[in-house]
């Protein structure tokens, strides 16, 4: 290459500069430092890094706002639901206070009934008691040979004989108290066997359907007091159809079956 212009200022360095775009990239090379020579294609780069950038964004919002989109709908049915359960549960409230009245009437029924059936109840145990009494003598007549038997119930005669008249002063002597004379008073029945020669013993009875612990346990405690008042032996019995189970510490009292 010829040089038509002679160089003798700076101006003219730049005049051939610009004429002569070869001699700029040899200047560039001899002028700026590697890294600044790279720097167009480093920002090339940072272009397409940024672009790539920007698409994982726009991805990653589209993406969120797809989330956001399913969130915002299950959060619609959510409360949707939760309106429903409220609504069940005023359902269930009302329901509720419904059977609750329908309770008090049912318990209200059974109250009745159960008076009625008390009233007939009170009957038939009655008539049970008179006629497991009845049997009980009959029973302990035939197999121990007995030739009298007198059975003694409050306000009966036989009461007066045996029980009655000997309360009192066995209080007054201190053998026995108040509250023993009543449980006393309490039982089903006492029973007076005389035997053939002419020894006399005592029996409590206890009559239930069904005989447990406390027949047990009031029968030998009516027979303990009996026999502090009167001195003579006395039994105790439990009279009824079945008995239950007795627990080890319970006294072991003598037990008649009667069917009626």
């Amino acid at each position: 290459m010829v040089m038509t212009t002679p160089i003798a200022t700076f101006e003219d360095i730049l005049t051939a500069l610009e004429q002569n775009p070869p001699w700029r990239a040899e200047m560039r090379r001899l002028v700026l430092e590697e890294e600044f020579l790279r720097l167009p294609d480093d920002v090339r780069e940072l272009r397409q890094s940024i672009s790539e950038l920007a698409k994982v964004v726009r991805e990653f919002v589209a993406a969120t706002d797809a989330r956001l989109d399913r969130l915002e709908a299950g959060q619609a049915r959510l409360e949707s639901d939760v309106t429903e359960l409220k609504a069940g549960q005023v359902r269930l409230e009302a329901g509720q206070a419904e059977l609750k009245a329908g309770q008090v009437r049912l318990e209200d029924r059974f109250d009745r009934l159960d008076k009625v059936i008390g009233r007939f109840g009170s009957l038939h145990g009655a008539e049970y008691e008179e006629k497991a009494l009845q049997h009980f003598m009959e029973e302990m007549a035939r197999t121990l040979g007995i030739t009298q038997t007198t059975v003694a119930q409050r306000g009966t005669e036989g009461w007066d004989l045996l029980v009655r008249d000997r309360l009192e002063p066995a209080v007054r002597k201190g053998l026995i108290e108040h509250w023993q004379v009543l449980r006393l008073g309490a039982a089903d029945g006492i029973v007076r066997f005389e035997y053939p020669d002419g020894s006399i013993t005592c029996a409590v009875v206890e009559v239930s359907v069904s005989v447990n612990d406390d027949d047990r346990v009031r029968a030998a405690q009516r027979a303990e007091i009996l026999h502090t008042v009167t001195g003579v032996d006395v039994s105790p019995f439990v009279v009824g159809q079945r008995q239950l189970e007795r627990a080890p510490d319970v006294p072991d009292v003598q037990f008649m079956e009667f069917n009626y």
